[in-house]
């Protein structure tokens, strides 16, 4: 009998200490819910009820940006009775994008001043096609600097050609032949130093 009363007196103590300990936590955990500066709720409470940080600098003044000036250019529209073929861009006749056509050609394959065939790969595949590149392009530098300078002068890139084309130069036979990308710079160069007599002995200037 006495182990039996111990025993009850025990579970009626627990049960007691159970129940206070749940009636504290409820209590502390509404009294966190309702201070919105403690616990993770009240964080992101407070934080969902701040005001965004650009709106602070915000200002109605009741002003309104003026809308930009019209275009003084204006584009005339196609004739629609005379309609150009289009090469590149969008055709509403096939209903499709032409994309631009190329020749076909790699600039590195065409006829140069020292490679009347071009290259027979990209120049920078191999330091020597790389060296000769560059000496074609001391070649080009020269060729346009001079051009600049008769365009100075008052001529047209035509009348260049024109002038130049009328100069023949004798090459010496055991040479290579020079190639018309080299033969136009010569003659660029004579009209450029305004040589008179338009037959020039290559030999000579070679010795």
């Amino acid at each position: 009998a006495r182990w039996l009363v111990c025993g009850t007196a025990l579970l009626f103590a627990t049960v007691a200490a159970l129940s206070c300990a749940t009636q504290h936590a409820v209590l502390w955990g509404a009294q966190r819910s309702a201070n919105p500066a403690a616990g993770g709720f009240g964080r992101w409470a407070s934080q969902r009820s701040r005001q965004p940080r650009s709106a602070r600098f915000v200002k109605l003044t009741g002003r309104y940006r003026p809308s930009p000036p019209t275009p003084q250019k204006v584009y005339p529209k196609l004739d629609e009775e005379n309609p150009q073929e289009i090469t590149q861009g969008w055709d509403s006749e096939r209903g499709r994008w032409v994309d631009w056509q190329g020749s076909g050609i790699k600039w590195w394959q065409r006829p140069s001043y020292l490679t009347p065939n071009g290259y027979r790969q990209p120049p920078h595949w191999n330091m020597r096609d790389y060296k000769l590149c560059c000496e074609e392009l001391k070649f080009a530098r020269m060729e346009a600097d001079m051009i600049v300078v008769l365009k100075a002068r008052g001529m047209t890139y035509e009348e260049i050609k024109a002038k130049a084309s009328v100069y023949e130069f004798i090459e010496d036979e055991k040479s290579p032949k020079m190639t018309n990308r080299m033969l136009f710079l010569m003659q660029v160069k004579c009209l450029f130093d305004g040589k008179e007599d338009e037959l020039v002995d290559m030999r000579e200037v070679l010795d």
